[in-house]
């Protein structure tokens, strides 16, 4: 064995494999890598299969495969602290939300008065022009009582 023939773990050949640990383990039981038994359950894999199998699947080329994060505790403190802050935005946010309704229904019935407004302005105009035109036809009453034409 040359000082290249290096014996690795699951987690670094599934590094360079750029797959998961237990894909590794099912290459080493299929035979495609030789493995060592060190202990009662951990294995070692041979550096060199593991860098020729990346080389034959052009692993260089391919993305790494789904590869789960490892998860982490957070304190409950922390979880709570996070929640009664959200719940905290959650309700200004709803309280904006209720004052801007309201700033839009005012400014809908403003608008629905304007309107009313502006048809009763149209047809005020209208009977005002109708008027005129009305007395543009007629002698004034004082030349109509005194008989002048």
């Amino acid at each position: 064995m040359s000082d290249t023939d290096l014996w690795i773990d699951a987690k670094t050949a599934g590094d360079i494999l750029r797959v998961s640990e237990r894909q590794v383990n099912r290459r080493g039981n299929d035979g495609d890598l030789q493995t060592k038994r060190v202990g009662p359950r951990r294995i070692l894999y041979l550096r060199s299969d593991v860098e020729r199998l990346a080389a034959d699947l052009q692993v260089v080329e391919r993305p790494r495969s789904h590869v789960i994060p490892k998860r982490e505790m957070v304190p409950m403190k922390d979880v709570l602290g996070t929640i009664e802050r959200a719940q905290t935005e959650l309700t200004k946010a709803r309280e904006e939300v209720g004052y801007l309704r309201g700033q839009l229904d005012a400014q809908h019935k403003q608008l629905t008065d304007a309107e009313a407004t502006r048809q009763q302005l149209v047809a005020a105009q209208a009977r005002i022009a109708q008027l005129e035109q009305d007395l543009q036809g007629r002698t004034p009453w004082w030349k109509r009582l005194l008989g002048r034409s």
